[in-house]
């Protein structure tokens, strides 16, 4: 398991550190990726495009993204939009939550 820790704001234009970071994530060894995205103070439609890009490439290379907390900003922000790229947030009993 590895855990992504997204913090402060995801907004055009995408800052190159956060992207390096979650793609970086990729190279890491095993099969799951747990997101964190309840630091995320903001997130626009910019930010969501690399939040799902990022998720498409982990596919690719066979990982799954599990996001395990998420803030209100970024859940509103994928639900208004109809683009809730990772599905359930949480999963078995075994895994984080949503934040609160």
């Amino acid at each position: 398991m590895i855990l992504v820790v997204v913090s402060g704001e995801l907004a055009r234009p995408v800052d190159a550190t956060v992207t390096e970071q979650l793609m970086g994530s990729l190279d890491q060894p095993g099969h799951l990726l747990w997101l964190d995205l309840s630091q995320l103070s903001f997130c626009d439609l910019a930010g969501l495009r690399t939040l799902i890009g990022f998720q498409d490439r982990a596919a690719a290379r066979g990982l799954r993204v599990r996001v395990v907390a998420i803030s209100d900003a970024v859940w509103m922000l994928a639900d208004l939009t109809g683009m809730r790229p990772f599905g359930q947030v949480g999963g078995a009993d075994d895994e984080p939550g949503p934040a609160e």
